[in-house]
């Protein structure tokens, strides 16, 4: 034939002279060729990968089996298409595997890899999809074991039997649960006025910020008001209050809600969410100059519960993280703090006086009734070179006086945990959110100021309760009978006490102050919120109709109806289990179906959707963080690689179906969902795309980094290796030697330890096969 022209090979013809037995013995000297530095190296970006251990013979036929154990049996592949065909086909050339004519299929990574004694990674993967615990060699392996709980929690059934759902299928229905839920309420939320709310995750150094998307808004199929997760939006950029708006921009741009339709713009009270001039609710304004902005107020009750606190001589904190960190374990509570103090005090002392026996210190005795003042106390403490850290716990325990500050912040917490479980409730509070934070502060002031003077206030937050005319005496403070059983009992000196009442006012004064100043007392909205509240119907104007209608724009086409309703139903006689049901959405509801005697027609049709509109209002930010802690239970060490728009879709439907009262048991799926549930996991293992070929791009990695670093790794190329392999990139993993160096004996294949092959494939192995069949060729031609 004619050398000069070109020769066109079918794939027929390489599919049958193409021999593992001609090929492996021509790589292996091509191999050593290029680990020699062959100047005419070419690097092609291909990529498999197998995890193997040790090693046994010395010929490329097996240059697998230089790391390979010597019993290998077993082969493991993670990933499907052409590459997956390649390793069963070439590596089952090399080993006697048991299953080498009769595969099986897994649902699950770590099913397949766990006891395997080779492993071959072929996908598309940007994370890992192998982590070190899977791998054999006596580490842990998180199984998924629920397809085979199934057929044994029900043996004698058919539909148990044919059950098979891991984890492919499993986020294949879970993305389309989550899909099908979110496109039902972003046909609501466009059609209606809904409160939007976010918070960042608190994962510090994490690669990603989490911010779940919170709506709420009434839903006409359920008749409720609902707080419910739209989806959740990642930013690996910093979090600044642009960059987070800027997210939530986005999620609006691209479900086609409008800016117009969010009256309310909620979050925690931080810089970065309620910063005027930077924060998202400055660019939220701009996008809606008439949104109301809240900052939650559970989180206001908690730093001024907090600003309080640090006011006090003692804290309980510097005393419970000290005890935590001596002891190691899980932090306690202020009352399980108290519960245990004698024994406590009784350990440390133990420990304290081996502390001192050790260092020679003279030990020290507890306390004696004749303490002077608490700022002298402190003072007076022998204070011994090298004291210990259980001596220094042991002080503070056997102090009556800390004792007693712990005592008074476990009667005054109730005050706040009450309003604080209140706002954190789902139903509707927007109505009374107002009274409810005006009522704690009466609440705190009625423990230290005199009862005339907060009667005489025409409002609360004009009470002037820094006026120490205006304090209760000490004997007449409102503090607990068990403060005062201690202040009795306890190793308490007179100027101590004089010291303890004088902070507890301090403490007051505090609170009050961070109260009046930060909290929403006078908002000109919450105190109109109040016209929804069925049992101020005779107390509220119109006015108050109109200011939302003028702000919000609700329902402006129907002021003249909205006016004749609201008049009737403040002199109406409105049967009083209507009025007195447990959720106030609930009420509007119902009053919704009332109807005219003479006419037929609803009497409040147009009262009731602008009432539910008004509660529609965000009163807390507790949802978004009722969503963490749902993250936090749903993405676990156990589910690491469960990747956020699977965990977005999951939880939209999970909060979805928990905001309306329905258990997970009790759903009916209507067949549409469930044929595109089938759908999906049809499309989910059968990927239009055709066989998938890995890259070893340096942003991927299909391994645990773990892994990578406690194994020891061999290459094709290094060079290649450390600029193009996201596995060994971003592991920053070693790579031990190239595969030809172990070929030529320049570097021993390890024995006893696990050995990772990162393969990216070159050209010069393309060529080496490319010449095998052309010469293949040529004979036959010949």
């Amino acid at each position: 034939m004619a050398t000069n022209q070109p020769a066109f090979i079918g794939n027929s013809f390489v599919e049958d002279n193409l021999q593992y037995k001609d090929l492996f013995p021509a790589v292996e000297e091509a191999f050593v060729l290029f680990t020699r530095k062959n100047e005419r190296e070419i690097i092609q970006p291909l990529r498999t990968t197998v995890n193997v251990e040790e090693h046994d013979s010395n010929n490329f036929l097996s240059i697998l089996q230089l790391l390979a154990p010597a019993n290998t049996k077993i082969h493991a592949i993670l990933g499907a298409g052409g590459q997956a065909k390649v390793h069963l086909e070439a590596l089952s050339a090399i080993w006697d595997f048991e299953e080498k004519y009769g595969c099986k299929a897994y649902k699950s990574a770590e099913e397949a890899v766990r006891g395997a004694d080779v492993i071959s990674v072929v996908t598309l993967a940007k994370e890992p999809v192998l982590f070190m615990d899977w791998v054999k060699k006596g580490a842990h392996v998180n199984a998924d074991h629920f397809t085979d709980l199934v057929k044994e929690m029900f043996p004698d059934s058919n539909i148990a039997a044919k059950y098979g759902s891991r984890q492919t299928k499993t986020s294949a229905i879970a993305r389309t649960l989550g899909t099908d839920t979110k496109g039902g309420i972003l046909s609501k939320i466009k059609e209606t006025y809904f409160s939007l709310s976010t918070d960042g995750s608190s994962d510090r150094g994490a690669e990603e910020q989490l911010y779940p998307i919170v709506v709420r808004y009434f839903d006409k199929d359920v008749n409720q008001v609902l707080s419910v997760l739209l989806e959740i939006v990642v930013t690996k950029e910093s979090s600044t209050g642009e960059n987070i708006f800027h997210l939530l921009d986005k999620a609006m741009e691209d479900n086609g809600v409008p800016w117009k339709n969010v009256i309310c713009f909620s979050a925690d009270n931080a810089a970065v969410m309620m910063g005027p001039q930077r924060g998202v609710a400055s660019f939220v304004k701009r996008e809606n100059e008439n949104v109301f902005i809240l900052g939650c107020p559970c989180h206001l009750i908690h730093l001024a519960a907090e600003k309080g606190a640090s006011q006090l001589p003692f804290s309980p904190v510097s005393l419970l993280i000290p005890i935590f960190c001596y002891l190691a374990k899980s932090k306690k509570s202020l009352n399980r703090l108290l519960e245990q103090w004698v024994a406590l005090e009784q350990y440390f002392n133990e420990e304290a006086q081996g502390e001192m026996k050790r260092k020679n210190i003279p030990q020290v005795q507890k306390p004696k009734k004749s303490l002077s003042a608490a700022k002298d106390s402190s003072k007076s403490k022998q204070n011994f070179p090298g004291e210990g850290k259980a001596t220094s716990i042991w002080k503070n325990l056997s102090n009556d006086y800390n004792k007693l500050y712990c005592i008074f912040l476990t009667q005054t917490r109730p005050i706040f945990n009450k309003v604080n479980l209140e706002l954190q409730e789902d139903a509707p509070k927007i109505h009374v959110l107002q009274e409810k934070l005006q009522g704690l502060l009466k609440e705190l002031m009625l423990r230290f100021i005199k009862p005339h003077i907060v009667v005489k206030a025409s409002n609360i937050a004009e009470c002037n309760y820094k006026d120490e005319s205006c304090h209760r005496s000490t004997d007449d403070l409102i503090l607990g009978e068990e403060v005062r059983e201690f202040l009795s009992t306890g190793n308490i000196s007179s100027s101590q006490r004089k010291e303890f009442f004088k902070s507890v006012v301090k403490y007051f004064i505090t609170v009050c102050d961070y109260i009046v100043q930060k909290f929403p007392l006078r908002d000109e909205l919450l105190n109109h919120a109040k016209v929804a509240n069925p049992s101020k119907r005779l107390e509220m104007s119109f006015t108050s109709v109109s200011y939302f209608v003028k702000r919000f724009h609700i329902m402006k086409d129907k002021l003249d109806e909205l006016e004749i309703e609201f008049a009737h139903y403040q002199v109406e006689n409105i049967p009083t289990e209507l009025l007195q049901q447990k959720r106030v959405d609930s009420t509007w509801v119902a009053l919704s179906h009332l109807k005219d005697e003479s006419s037929g027609e609803f009497k409040y049709a147009n009262l009731s959707k602008f009432m539910l509109s008004i509660l529609s209002i965000a009163h807390s930010n507790a949802e978004d963080e009722r969503i963490f802690s749902m993250v936090r239970k749903n993405s676990t060490e156990f589910r690491p690689s469960l990747a956020t728009p699977t965990l977005s879709d999951f939880l939209t439907h999970k909060v979805y179906q928990s905001a309306t009262g329905n258990h997970c048991y009790q759903a009916k799926l209507s067949n549409n969902l469930l044929t595109k549930c089938k759908k999906a996991t049809v499309e989910f293992n059968n990927p239009k795309s055709g066989p998938a070929v890995g890259a070893p791009l340096p942003f991927k990695q299909e391994i645990d980094p773990v892994l990578m670093r406690s194994s020891v790794v061999y290459t094709d190329s290094r060079e290649s290796a450390v600029h193009e392999a996201g596995d060994v990139i971003l592991s920053k993993a070693e790579v031990y030697a190239e595969i030809g160096e172990v070929i030529m004996g320049t570097k021993e294949a390890k024995r006893d330890e696990t050995t990772i092959f990162k393969s990216l494939g070159m050209a010069i192995e393309d060529l080496v096969a490319s010449n095998i069949v052309y010469e293949k060729y040529k004979e036959c031609s010949s």
